[in-house]
């Protein structure tokens, strides 16, 4: 009889726990949908016009070692706002047209579910505008992150090839010291390097 009642017990405990869930998730995603709809219009605009500005300003920059870095750390923070954007739209598209049980799905899918069922819905329901919309989105935003990446994958090469040049250079410029400490007499060329090293290296 107590097993019985402990199997009860434990059964009574386990989907008390999942309505729990269930409710913790339709409370998220009510809320969500409430914070996107207020959030949305602003950080589309904001998205819009700095996309702008990143291909008027950042790709032309992203050609010069100089401003490789900066340009990677805008470009990805850029498909940050790009991916926030889309999932809120994701997540209104698929309440308005499946409904709240679909937007729960897509919230347990990691989050993100919510974009392929989004894609789904809109597929179903004939909204083709919306389809390419979502997909479009979704392609510059991986876009700009791979390029963003890139971007740092590069400078951060680039940053050690030079920092592997001026160890060479200070390694050089060290033995040119000793060389000229010891009475060595250095050719036209050679001295010319010196002196370059000189302004480099001391105060």
């Amino acid at each position: 009889m107590k097993k019985k009642l402990s199997a009860i017990g434990g059964w009574i405990f386990g989907i008390g726990f999942m309505l729990l869930i269930g409710l913790m998730a339709a409370l998220f995603v009510h809320g969500s949908a409430w914070a996107s709809e207020k959030v949305l219009p602003v950080l589309s605009e904001v998205g819009a016009g700095s996309l702008l500005i990143l291909i008027l300003i950042g790709l032309p920059l992203s050609i010069f070692k100089k401003c490789r870095g900066i340009c990677a750390v805008a470009f990805i923070y850029w498909s940050v706002l790009c991916g926030l954007c889309l999932w809120m739209t994701s997540l209104l598209l698929t309440i308005n047209l499946w409904g709240y049980v679909a937007a729960i799905i897509g919230l347990f899918m990691g989050g993100i579910g919510v974009f392929p069922i989004a894609v789904l819905a809109c597929m179903f329901k004939g909204e083709w505008s919306l389809f390419f919309q979502l997909i479009l989105q979704f392609v510059i935003l991986f876009a700009a992150r791979f390029y963003g990446f890139y971007l740092a994958g590069k400078a951060e090469r680039e940053s050690a090839e030079t920092a592997s040049e001026k160890y060479k250079s200070r390694e050089l410029f060290e033995a040119f010291k000793t060389l000229e400490s010891g009475g060595h007499i250095f050719t036209g060329s050679q001295q010319e390097r010196f002196e370059q090293l000189k302004k480099e290296f001391e105060p």
